[in-house]
């Protein structure tokens, strides 16, 4: 799950866009219907987005026990990671 819609576009299948930091509960349980084995929360560097990121784990773990925040080590968004980026965080996710 990534903030915009740019981010899931960037990253390509198996994304979803929360299209914000600020989600609703009615956007918690559409995520939690799907029963998604594993989910990734892949939120924007900033402090603001991670503590968000924080919240939505929490949420969303009470739906499922594998839900997991992904920090990138590079200081950007994820719309502008290079492909190579992409790949090795595929790599270590899929």
């Amino acid at each position: 799950l990534v903030e915009g819609i740019f981010d899931s576009w960037r990253l390509g299948d198996s994304s979803a866009a929360m299209l914000s930091t600020y989600f609703s509960n009615e956007q918690i349980l559409e995520v939690a219907k799907r029963k998604f084995k594993r989910i990734f929360i892949l939120f924007d560097p900033e402090e603001q987005a991670q503590k968000k990121s924080k919240r939505l784990a929490k949420k969303l773990s009470a739906f499922t026990n594998n839900v997991e925040i992904i920090n990138l080590d590079i200081d950007r968004d994820p719309a502008d990671m290079t492909d190579e980026e992409i790949k090795q965080l595929k790599r270590e996710i899929l």
